[in-house]
């Protein structure tokens, strides 16, 4: 066997070994959903009671998740005196057959930042979703801006 043969199987060997990915993968499939703001109870959402124009407020959320779910970001925007702040948690949505998810209840901390530019009345919106109800809810809270 001529020297070029015996590397050029050597790289076959290689690329069989460790560059093809298995036919059936063994992670879980995680989708990013907004998080779940109720189990049945009232949503834990912090808004201070009051702002100042051109300062940032910082707004708490409390998501909840199981196991398999982790705490993912949270997206927030401004629009005059309306701010909407969404907490996105990352959820298993399928599981390798040999995986199975703990039966425990987690729960999430998200925070965002946000900057109304103008003083009077203003709202928090804060989307989510509603277990065991399984919709989408919007929860919404007021803040006084000087």
């Amino acid at each position: 066997m001529k020297p070029t043969h015996g590397i050029a199987a050597l790289a076959v060997l290689a690329l069989v070994a460790f560059g093809c990915q298995p036919i059936t993968d063994s992670r879980p499939v995680l989708e990013q959903r907004p998080g779940v703001l109720t189990l049945s109870g009232e949503p834990s959402i912090t808004v201070p009671a009051e702002g100042t124009a051109g300062a940032p407020v910082i707004v708490t959320v409390i998501t909840w998740g199981g196991g398999c779910a982790r705490q993912g970001p949270t997206a927030a925007s401004v629009s005059g005196l309306i701010a909407d702040v969404t907490p996105f948690d990352s959820v298993v949505v399928s599981l390798p057959s040999n995986m199975a998810c703990p039966a425990d209840i987690r729960s999430y901390t998200h925070t965002a930042t946000i900057l109304f530019s103008a003083a009077g009345p203003a709202v928090v919106r804060v989307h989510g979703w509603s277990e065991p109800a399984k919709a989408a809810i919007t929860v919404e809270r007021a803040i006084q801006i000087r």
